[in-house]
């Protein structure tokens, strides 16, 4: 009779959509280079309709390391992310960009972290644009263990979830919502309320390559118009949910600087007053403004102090 496979460490997914294939190979050996054996680790490549198949792509050294997942047609991030988790085996989840990497060094300061005695449920990592000129230098400095309410509540979040790993024990039915943008500003607030025990590191631990013709950068107006109608939707259905005593100063926080930041990407890409005052009508509807004055970051108190001049 065999033995059971062991269970992974770390399920490492990796949407991509077209990816040039060096960036893909780059994506994958940064992986491939962390203090893991292979019995620790599991690769899903998820091919959201490519013109060609990624796997095809992939270098002969390197296929045997990945477990494939193609979809029949482009459906976007969300629904990439979606098909790989009934896949994933391994004790903590990691999202990755396919044209993103990990950094080694500090990267295997985490495993260390996830090998712990009592390893929490999220650990919460920097990025950075460009790589580091000593890439072997990694001291990774880590903050005292909370709950992922208690850092909701103090902490401004960078929602993109490739920004955290966490146990896949947490995430429950949860999953992102398909057919959106912005499906991080949905997904992570709710995960980390669902952890018991969370860690920080202002370290980058994640390369986040910034591309002029990737989805996130483009300056189409229709797709910028409809990242601005997605955060709405997504912000209005934060607000609309039942949450507890304990929960709503975390999700009292973010729906202010989610407001803050629908309201900008209002101004800065429409250049309209009436379309600012418009937006903030609206939020204005659903207890969302006006923005109270509080000092969570400069940039947040500076725009909802301006938003009290320009009389939106």
């Amino acid at each position: 009779m065999p033995l059971p496979m062991p269970t992974p460490l770390i399920t490492f997914i990796i949407p991509t959509y077209n990816t040039p294939p060096h960036l893909l190979h780059q994506c994958i050996e940064s992986i491939l280079a962390l203090d893991l054996f292979s019995t620790e680790r599991q690769i899903i490549l998820v091919d959201d309709g490519s013109t060609i198949p990624a796997i095809t792509q992939v270098p002969p050294h390197i296929a045997p390391h990945i477990t494939p997942v193609r979809l029949p047609q482009n459906q976007g991030l969300a629904a990439a992310r979606n098909a790989a988790i009934p896949q994933a085996t391994g004790t903590y989840i990691q999202f990755i960009d396919a044209d993103d990497a990990l950094l080694v060094h500090p990267y295997n300061a985490l495993l260390q972290q996830l090998r712990a005695p009592t390893p929490p449920d999220v650990l919460m990592f920097n990025h950075c644009h460009h790589l580091p000129r000593h890439p072997h230098t990694a001291y990774v400095q880590w903050s005292t263990p909370t709950t992922g309410t208690h850092h909701l509540a103090h902490h401004s979040l960078q929602a993109a979830c490739w920004g955290y790993i966490f146990k896949r024990s947490i995430m429950g039915s949860l999953r992102f919502p398909q057919g959106m943008l912005h499906e991080d500003e949905y997904f992570t607030p709710r995960l980390l309320l669902r952890a018991h025990t969370l860690i920080s590191t202002h370290t980058p631990l994640y390369y986040y390559r910034q591309r002029a013709n990737s989805i996130c950068h483009t300056t189409d107006r229709a797709h910028r118009m409809r990242k601005i109608a997605d955060k709405q939707k997504i912000l209005i259905d934060l607000s609309t949910q039942r949450w507890t005593a304990d929960q709503l100063p975390a999700i009292t926080r973010r729906l202010h600087q989610l407001a803050a930041d629908l309201l900008y990407n209002v101004w800065t890409h429409t250049h309209s007053l009436q379309q600012l005052r418009l937006t903030a009508h609206t939020l204005r509807q659903h207890n969302l403004y006006p923005l109270p004055l509080k000092h969570y970051t400069p940039r947040y108190w500076a725009w909802a102090l301006a938003l009290k001049f320009l009389r939106v």
